[in-house]
């Protein structure tokens, strides 16, 4: 760590040790430029201050959500930045408690199975409390979101699940506009790491809405995606083998009609929080067909204060 007139510089690998990452990582987030030095040493080091100690907090916060690069960068730049993550926290929240209510029912069960006596919620409550593992209450998170800034948030949420968060094959990929080289590839691709990410398994795991419609579909999707891949790869194979293209014009429309089906049964049980009034509504089939989107958050235009911004998607109630 190094003082230029009273300000606080950090190396690259300060900035890695602070945010529990690695040095590669903080060297790939300022390629992509996320992430911008504050000034160069003599020796051409790049050396950070707190305001960009406090960005890469938040880089991996986001990234632990589950955010491609695209929308993080989106969410950096947008006015209401703590707003989106808070919203986030809250769904986590709601879903670690019904969670626990399914978990204390299952307990409850278990113990009348076995003859044992039964105990009150508040003991059963503290019981699942002490078992769960780390990352598992977003209580130190949200109490961030409501005292701070999105700065705050991250630090909360390092607070809840610590733990490396690396870029993915998959951000490389969309952010490269030209060929593939060693120096663009994220850490991920370069080296093979042992431990997966303490926070990105937390955080995902904890956005599982099994108990609603839209998981339900959501799984549909997937299987059902599945199973038109198959068969659209079989028919190409077939046309490119044999020159009878028949079967592709025949399936082509059927993997469209199920393409639909799936797209409207979609829209039709996701609802998105805006961060701004956190009203809670529905985008018009044109705006939820061709918006910019993650597996968590929409870019939508609230239907209720008229703000585009980065909206939470929720199941349908």
């Amino acid at each position: 760590m190094s003082r230029n007139n009273d300000v606080r510089l950090y190396s690259t690998g300060e900035i890695a040790d602070a945010t529990g990452v690695t040095v590669r990582t903080v060297q790939y987030y300022d390629q992509k430029g996320l992430l911008h030095p504050t000034e160069r040493s003599e020796g051409g080091r790049r050396l950070y201050d707190d305001a960009a100690l406090n960005r890469m907090k938040t880089i991996v916060t986001l990234k632990s959500l589950g955010l491609p690069l695209k929308a993080v960068r989106g969410v950096l730049e947008s006015e209401a930045s703590n707003e989106v993550l808070r919203c986030l926290l809250q769904e986590q929240k709601k879903t670690l408690e019904r969670q626990i209510a399914d978990d204390l029912e299952m307990l409850k069960a278990v113990r009348r199975a076995l003859g044992e006596p039964a105990r009150d919620s508040a003991v059963l409550s503290e019981t699942v409390r002490d078992a769960a593992p780390v990352g598992a209450d977003s209580g130190a998170a949200e109490n961030a979101a409501k005292s701070g800034g999105i700065e705050s948030v991250a630090a909360g949420c390092a607070a809840v699940a610590p733990g490396e968060v690396e870029p993915t094959e998959r951000d490389s990929q969309r952010e490269k506009s030209g060929p593939a080289s060693v120096q663009d590839k994220p850490p991920s691709m370069l080296q093979h790491r042992e431990n997966k990410s303490g926070m990105e398994h937390n955080m995902s795991k904890l956005f599982a809405r099994k108990d609603t419609k839209l998981y339900a579909v959501q799984r549909r999707m997937l299987a059902e995606g599945i199973v038109v891949d198959v068969i659209e790869v079989v028919c190409v194979v077939i046309g490119i083998m044999t020159g009878n293209w028949l079967p592709l014009a025949v399936a082509l429309p059927l993997i469209i009609i199920v393409a639909a089906e799936l797209v409207k049964a979609y829209y039709q049980e996701a609802r998105y929080v805006c961060p701004h009034c956190h009203a809670t509504f529905q985008p018009t089939m044109r705006q939820f067909m061709w918006s910019t989107h993650t597996p968590k958050t929409r870019k939508l235009t609230c239907a209720n204060c008229g703000t585009k911004d980065w909206c939470v998607e929720v199941a349908a109630e």
